[in-house]
């Protein structure tokens, strides 16, 4: 059964690390903007992860590459369709 304690380790692991997450601030949770009781808010609240300057970047670059590959890609086709 889903969300019984005790029925799946990986549930069990992923709490645990969910707590871990929490107490080092990298994982801040907002309970009670969303109105979620104690006993829900592990595996129902809305959860918002820092980032680090780096993270932000390669998010950035990822973007970027993307867009790029639309833009080739669609350069591509109309080519293929001019050559045609």
């Amino acid at each position: 059964m889903q969300g019984v304690p005790g029925s799946c380790r990986f549930f069990e692991w992923q709490r645990e690390y969910l707590a871990i997450l929490v107490d080092q601030g990298k994982i801040v949770m907002n309970l009670e903007q969303h109105g979620v009781v104690e006993e829900e808010a592990d595996s129902r609240a809305l959860v918002r992860v820092q980032k680090n300057s780096m993270e932000v970047k390669l998010d950035a670059l990822v973007g970027a590459v993307k867009a790029l590959s639309l833009v080739m890609g669609a350069g591509v086709m109309v080519g293929a369709m001019y050559v045609m």
